[in-house]
């Protein structure tokens, strides 16, 4: 089930306009779309940019009103706020990491877009689509209320429709391209069951598709799990450390663990000391691969006739070598991370394709 709710001024026969796929998370937005590929961390702040850029150098900070009154500040921020929470989907700081995501990424004018919830979002515990919390969603990205500080101008999202987090890497899995150049569903996936697990921020989104249908006793989302819960899991260990808890009056702060943990080097740096923590960010993508393999042996029990199981998300490329030795077995498709975003914009290609829109 997709939900669409769209800005119907102009007939199918004029509408040309760039389409995009916003798989947008609480770790990062990631954009897929006709010569788009695109990722902005989630990292916003209310009040107003406290950066300048000198010599030349690119701004790491971009400032937005929402509302005429609200002031957010987005990019290199030193306490961003949290991404985690129930409400983030239908709040002010979502739609101004969407509009800013799709700003970086170079979009202009009117765009439409296929976005995402958690699978435990889109549909409710009985297996309903949940269309209070899609609507919310659809409501949110439609405002169009915010305004660049620099008066360069943004996007008008004129077109929403939303499909949910793991069935959007399942698209992304069964459509391809024809030679025609349209989308269309691959026969050998179709009726294999197929659970795909996607790893994001802050959840682990479970679905088994089989036969075009989504099998809700063994679907489901865990909470507070996934790449925000390697770092949370990593800040107490490197906390721990001797010399460094002796140099700190708690926790270290999340950015420099978060430094350590998705950097191309496993150290935290304090006061111009470097400290290799390797073994302490080994020990969390660890322990939270553990939770998910514990996770998935119940949600999946039952499920003996499971054709493959689809690891995708941000959360599994930052724990693919640990889940390859659980799960052998598993696919890891190409940048896992953009699965869902992939997904979102081949379906919004196959959808566009059915009703003769011309794709920008």
């Amino acid at each position: 089930m997709i939900y669409r709710c769209c800005d119907d001024r102009r007939t199918n026969e004029d509408r040309s306009m760039k389409h995009v796929g916003v798989d947008d998370g609480s770790s990062a937005i990631k954009l897929i779309g006709k010569s788009i590929k695109h990722v902005v961390p989630s990292k916003i702040a209310s009040g107003v940019v406290t950066t300048t850029a000198l010599a030349g150098q690119v701004a790491d900070q971009w400032g937005y009103l929402v509302g005429g009154t609200e002031r957010y500040v987005v990019g290199n921020v030193r306490n961003p706020e949290p991404t985690d929470y129930a409400g983030y989907q239908s709040s002010a700081a979502s739609r101004v990491l969407t509009l800013h995501a799709l700003r970086m990424a170079g979009v202009k004018g009117e765009v439409s877009i296929v976005a995402s919830l958690p699978f435990g979002q889109f549909y409710t515990k009985t297996g309903d689509v949940n269309t209070r919390a899609i609507t919310r969603k659809i409501d949110n990205l439609k405002k169009n209320d915010v305004r660049a500080l620099d008066a360069d101008s943004l996007p008008h999202i004129a077109e929403v429709q939303v499909v949910s987090e793991a069935l959007a890497a399942w698209f992304d899995l069964v459509l391809t391209e024809n030679a025609e150049g349209a989308m269309r569903p691959d026969g050998a996936w179709l009726d294999k069951p197929v659970a795909v697990i996607d790893i994001g921020g802050n959840t682990v989104d479970c679905c088994l598709v089989e036969q075009m249908r989504v099998h809700h006793d063994v679907s489901g989302t865990l909470m507070r799990s996934g790449a925000i819960e390697v770092v949370h899991t990593a800040q107490k260990l490197i906390s721990s450390i001797d010399v460094i808890a002796n140099q700190i009056d708690d926790e270290l702060p999340l950015r420099l663990v978060e430094n350590a943990v998705f950097g191309e080097r496993p150290v935290i740096r304090i006061r111009g000391n470097e400290y290799n923590v390797q073994d302490k960010v080994i020990a969390a993508k660890q322990t939270v691969a553990a939770s998910v393999r514990a996770w998935l042996v119940r949600q999946l029990g039952s499920a003996l006739d499971v054709e493959r199981i689809m690891f995708v998300g941000g959360g599994a490329l930052l724990l693919r070598r640990q889940l390859r030795d659980i799960f052998p077995d598993a696919i890891f498709p190409d940048e896992p991370q953009l699965a869902n975003a992939r997904g979102l914009y081949k379906y919004a290609l196959m959808q566009a394709s059915a009703k003769g829109v011309k794709v920008a």
